[in-house]
């Protein structure tokens, strides 16, 4: 079984997104809290901590790609409760009752490590009857990332892509 882990060595400093969030970071801070934002209070907490968290964060269209290529979601049971009303995957169910296939030994050691170091809130594994490759997400605040994928192919994600892109028949 083919696996790939996304742990970097060094963050990436070049994701817009985070350099634009900091760029501005004590203004915007004022600006939320006096206008009573806390949602962004949160997102901004939770980009604070990504830039400590060795994995890679997906961005909006990859986690839509993502979500139509692996339609089933696996979550922790509190996250589980908390977001059936506000994901689009057309199948939920509990992280510990993921039975898909056989998780590779180096991704359930990434997983520990990345559980020991604190790194995530909650940690969802997509899957589907389809596609022969889960992946491993690691989720702080409304960010996520990718910590690992496994299966016996493990197309590039370009691949990936232009496949949910082409219309169906």
């Amino acid at each position: 079984m083919l696996t790939e882990i996304y742990h970097q060595e060094l963050i990436d400093t070049d994701q817009t997104e985070l350099q634009t969030a900091f760029d501005q970071w004590e203004r915007r801070a004022q600006l939320t809290e006096a206008l009573g934002l806390a949602g962004q209070h949160h997102y901004m907490k939770a980009l604070e901590r990504a830039k400590e968290i060795p994995f890679k964060l997906l961005t909006p269209e990859e986690i839509r790609v993502w979500q139509r290529y692996l339609q089933k979601q696996y979550l922790d049971t509190a996250t589980l409760l908390l977001e059936l009303e506000h994901r689009s995957f057309r199948d939920r169910d509990r992280l510990d009752r993921y039975a898909h296939d056989l998780i590779p030994l180096n991704v359930l050691e990434a997983w520990l490590h990345c559980r020991q170091l604190g790194y995530f809130e909650s940690y969802e594994i997509w899957s589907s009857e389809e596609q022969p490759d889960p992946i491993l997400i690691g989720r702080v605040g409304p960010l996520s990332f990718l910590i690992a994928r496994w299966g016996e192919s493990l197309k590039p994600f370009e691949e990936i892509r232009q496949e949910v892109q082409r219309p169906r028949r």
